[in-house]
């Protein structure tokens, strides 16, 4: 793994298509994707090829353009959501990209793979893994992700 590479991998107990809808619904990302649950959280997205998003966390800001969006189906069994990367509170920030890959998995479940490339050094490589780990623990938590029902 690059020094300037976050890589997480986990199995959620949900189908793709699900997994797929809370990442591309803006509705259901305001619900999930912030690492900390205290922190105020919004998100404004047109999540189509070329959209633009914008995430406020607390102070922090995130924005960034949908670079690929392959839904279940079209590509194949699995999806992928994949969009740049900037924290604009940040003036020394740099842009790195993050692609999640979503695949069928034994009992209905979905593996994710999250790759956020292009990251400033090992330590700020390190604080954004675990960044991506609590949000995806909330995302694990979340109906209709947790929910087994289809």
């Amino acid at each position: 793994m690059s020094t300037t590479q976050a890589r997480v991998e986990r199995t959620l107990a949900a189908p793709v298509e699900r997994v797929f809808r809370a990442w591309t619904d803006p509705d259901v990302l305001a619900r999930w994707y912030c690492p900390n649950p205290e922190m105020p959280l919004t998100v404004e997205a047109d999540v189509v090829e070329g959209g633009r998003y914008r995430v406020v966390m607390g102070p922090y800001v995130a924005e960034g353009t949908y670079t690929s969006l392959v839904p279940p189906g079209t590509g194949g069994p699995g999806a992928v959501v994949a969009f740049t990367w900037r924290w604009t509170s940040d003036p020394d920030a740099v842009e790195g990209h993050v692609r999640v890959e979503l695949d069928p998995a034994d009992g209905g479940a979905t593996r994710l793979v999250l790759v956020h490339e292009g990251l400033a050094d090992a330590a700020d490589a390190t604080g954004h893994a675990e960044g991506w780990e609590l949000s995806l623990d909330r995302l694990a938590r979340l109906e209709p992700v947790a929910s087994s029902d289809a």
